[in-house]
């Protein structure tokens, strides 16, 4: 359970978010008045009549009263650009999202544990070396530069992945879960989840390097500083092996692990953000790029709303796994 001072953290940051979803799209130089008028001068009635009808024309605080007021309600507006549901068009979309980054948040993990074991069992050895290095050098690597790096490698040179797209144009796959790769193995359409999931390769891979680049150093660490513990050495004074010796030490060392992943999670954002566009995929990322070009205040708004408070999920779900995995972080001391 969640303390007060918690609960009460986690309200401030709702507000805080609320006010920065807010000004953020209005900090962009240029208005959707001006997008929707193609660029066009405008008589001063026919602009204050769609400032009007785009509910633009009262004071900042006004708007965001009322943004904040909508948003309680469930109601998180209208495009400007398409006049659908900003949470339709989120619902639709998100889907690609989710299905591109936990794909990549679970190869990254994976092989970032599996990677800092293998270091941690011969520190400072070539195996150790190697993949630290790689991990530095995948973490200091914008990821749009992993990504068409990929794609002229991968794609283009080797023609063995599709560049963009989330299947072929030949496949029409119903909608059933969202998530692609599952709608393409329930489809009876014969090499659609092959399609979907040759177009799902690069884009995973390209996400992937952040999450196994941060999760690999920080297993190495959390191992090669638990061999130091007096319990692991009465192991290994006991006859245990390096490996031996590791499989006790795991689950202590996956509290900084996890709270590591966690940080990387909400990064995959911003990640996904410039996945999505290098590889052109129809998700929230691409979507996000789209409503900066057209000043879509609505969408911003609301989508980065509606991210945030992912964020905030993501970071209470970690805590909880950090309780599990060490139960002594969920005890609280009573003074003497």
């Amino acid at each position: 359970m969640l303390s007060l001072a918690r609960w009460l953290s986690v309200v401030v940051t709702l507000i805080a978010l609320s006010i920065v979803t807010f000004a953020i799209p209005r900090l962009i130089p240029g208005d959707p008045v001006t997008v929707l008028a193609a660029e066009r001068a405008l008589p001063a009635d026919a602009r204050a009549a769609l400032l009007r009808e785009l509910d633009l024309d009262q004071p900042l605080v006004v708007q965001y009263v009322r943004y904040v007021a909508r948003i309680a309600h469930g109601d998180f507006g209208r495009s400007f650009i398409s006049q659908r549901p900003v949470l339709e068009d989120f619902a639709a979309r998100f889907p690609a999202t989710l299905e591109l980054s936990i794909l990549a948040l679970a190869v990254g993990v994976a092989v970032g544990l599996l990677g800092g074991y293998a270091a941690a069992l011969r520190p400072h050895g070539i195996v150790d070396r190697t993949l630290s290095s790689s991990a530095v050098a995948l973490w200091a690597t914008p990821v749009y530069l992993t990504g068409l790096g990929l794609i002229l490698l991968v794609s283009v040179r080797w023609g063995l992945t599709p560049v963009s797209g989330r299947i072929g144009l030949a496949f029409d796959v119903a909608p059933v879960t969202g998530f692609l790769l599952i709608d393409s193995l329930l489809s009876p359409r014969s090499g659609a989840f092959a399609s979907a999931a040759r177009h799902l390769v690069l884009p995973v891979v390209a996400l992937a390097a952040l999450p196994f680049a941060v999760v690999q150093r920080m297993t190495r660490h959390a191992l090669v500083g638990e061999l130091s513990e007096d319990y692991v050495r009465v192991a290994r004074a006991k006859g245990g092996s390096v490996a031996r010796a590791l499989g006790h030490a795991w689950r202590p060392a996956l509290v900084p692990v996890i709270a590591a992943a966690a940080v990387v999670a909400s990064q995959l954002v911003g990640g996904a953000v410039l996945t999505e566009y290098v590889f052109g995929w129809p998700g929230v990322g691409r979507w996000l790029v789209e409503a900066t070009q057209r000043r879509d205040y609505a969408v911003l708004q609301s989508v980065l709303m509606l991210v945030g408070v992912l964020v905030i999920l993501v970071g209470l779900a970690a805590e909880a796994l950090q309780r599990l995995a060490d139960p002594r972080l969920g005890r609280h001391r009573t003074p003497l």
